[in-house]
């Protein structure tokens, strides 16, 4: 079994165009890794990070789309599927939510990153993991996988709003090879 969860933050996780409030209707989460040497890293073909989204009412799990489960019960989130070999010029694995056909019920979408084979991200080269909005394509947040040394990150939280849904970065770095084992470190990432 792994350690528990780390619970410190990212130290300067920014997303871009920090502090803005606007909503919104549809994203896309992109995660990506690709080939580099040296400094003891792993080659990126033997790596295997995964994407997931967790949806939640209030605190209780309504559905999970992940590598084995490509497509939630309302179909409005997609795992378009995932690559172990990066070419390094694009993402290895790519969600998509189309946030106005989420089940009524859902408050909050949680984005995670897993690594199946427990590799560290600082391991895995040039891992990274990006939220954008997909009608405007403004990168909403970035996150560097690479700085930290966990199996696991809760990237961002989608949340529903009296206005809309809206993007909360968050960069809390946990130790999971599973979505699903991040599910006890979300808890303080959940509002009601």
């Amino acid at each position: 079994m792994g350690q528990g969860p780390v619970t410190a933050p990212l130290a300067g996780f920014e997303p871009p165009g920090a502090g803005h409030n606007d909503t919104v209707r549809h994203v896309r989460m992109g995660l990506g890794w690709g080939r580099a040497g040296g400094d003891g890293a792993i080659p990126s073909g033997a790596a295997d990070l995964d994407a997931a989204a967790l949806v939640f009412d209030g605190h209780t799990l309504l559905d999970a789309v992940y590598f084995d489960r490509l497509t939630s019960d309302d179909n409005a989130i997609r795992h378009h599927g995932g690559s172990l070999l990066s070419t390094g010029a694009g993402e290895c694995e790519v969600i998509t939510a189309d946030l106005s056909r989420v089940h009524p019920r859902a408050t909050a979408i949680v984005f995670v990153v897993t690594s199946y084979h427990r590799h560290t991200f600082d391991a895995v080269p040039n891992a990274y993991c990006r939220i954008m909005d997909s009608i405007t394509r403004a990168e909403l947040s970035f996150l560097d996988l690479t700085s930290t040394a966990t199996t696991g990150m809760v990237v961002a939280a989608v949340q529903r709003t009296a206005a809309g849904w809206r993007l909360r970065p968050i960069g809390h770095p946990v130790n999971a090879s599973h979505p699903l084992e991040t599910l006890p470190a979300l808890t303080k990432h959940l509002r009601r």
